[in-house]
């Protein structure tokens, strides 16, 4: 039986590296908004959108410029 919600397998070394660069400052991160409604659809999935808490905004930025996220 497929399970409910399931990631397509590239998405899944991306959520390894956003842990990884959000462990040790947060272990408050959670997939949210169009993202997950498209894997719960299973629709097509482009990109992973990710709520992050109890992360210092100058901090915040300073991970993502170092990653290159966008749309911060």
């Amino acid at each position: 039986m497929k399970p409910l919600c399931a990631l397509p397998a590239h998405f899944y070394e991306q959520i390894k590296h956003a842990i990884e660069v959000l462990a040790p400052y947060t272990k408050r991160a959670y997939l949210v908004g169009g993202s997950v409604r498209d894997v719960c659809l299973d629709m097509p999935l482009s990109d992973l959108d990710i709520e992050v808490y109890d992360i210092e905004p100058a901090m915040f930025e300073t991970l993502m410029n170092r990653v290159g996220a966008v749309g911060v």
